[in-house]
């Protein structure tokens, strides 16, 4: 599970934040810091969702917890 932890965050978070360019994928704004926004799962995986590129989108870090986009 740690290699995970390492993985997800030196590999997978960078790739996806410059894949969406900085920008959240709910309300198009940009996200410069990376203390506000997220990598988040578009189809969980509880739901069968997977890490894949694919199923994962930069988002600002309200919208992830539940709120709006600010």
């Amino acid at each position: 599970m740690a290699t995970r932890g390492w993985y997800w965050s030196t590999v997978i978070v960078p790739r996806i934040r410059q894949r969406d360019r900085h920008t959240c994928q709910l309300c198009g704004r940009p996200c410069p810091h990376p203390k506000h926004h997220d990598v988040d799962h578009i189809r969980p995986k509880e739901m069968g969702g997977t890490d894949e590129d694919a199923n994962l989108r930069l988002i600002c870090r309200s919208a992830n917890r539940g709120g709006r986009c600010k």
